[in-house]
């Protein structure tokens, strides 16, 4: 009996004096846990990004394709000759021979009448507001230096 008291105190020891997760021991499981984390983050980050820019470019790829279809399909139109003639006539107003072409055009467009200049004698604002204001007006004036003659103006 003595060598089963002497066995199981000694295991009790043993077990008190184990060390558990101390101070420096979880120190040093932190430490390795950031290191990871630390090694694995810049991998990670760029994986995300490469995804990202993939993602990004499948949109590019796919609009180009139907772009590429598109032109194809209007490629395949032009090759038709008839539908060139008809492009052709409606274009540039060919005609076949013996056809007689119109051509109507719009009267010119007459500007409308532009408000005299003001002036404020008794203006308080800084000079940089009326510089600014002046410049504004005079935009909006037609250029009385510039003399616009028609062609078919008598002489």
């Amino acid at each position: 009996m003595g060598d089963a008291r002497t066995v199981e105190r000694t295991s009790t020891i043993r077990a008190a004096q184990r060390p558990g997760l101390t101070t420096g021991r979880l120190t040093v499981v932190v430490i390795i846990a950031a290191a990871l984390l630390l090694t694995l983050a810049l991998p990670l980050r760029e994986f995300l990004n490469q995804r990202s820019m993939i993602a990004e470019l499948e949109v590019t790829t796919a609009a180009q394709r139907e772009r590429v279809e598109a032109l194809q399909k209007e490629a395949d139109q032009w090759a038709d000759d008839s539908y060139a003639m008809a492009q052709a006539r409606e274009r540039f107003h060919l005609q076949y021979p013996g056809e007689t072409g119109y051509v109507v055009t719009d009267p010119p467009v007459q500007r409308p009448a532009t408000q005299p200049l003001t002036t404020n004698v008794e203006d308080n604002s800084a000079w940089y507001e009326r510089a600014l204001r002046s410049v504004q007006q005079a935009q909006q004036q037609p250029d009385e230096s510039v003399v616009s003659v028609r062609p078919d103006a008598p002489r």
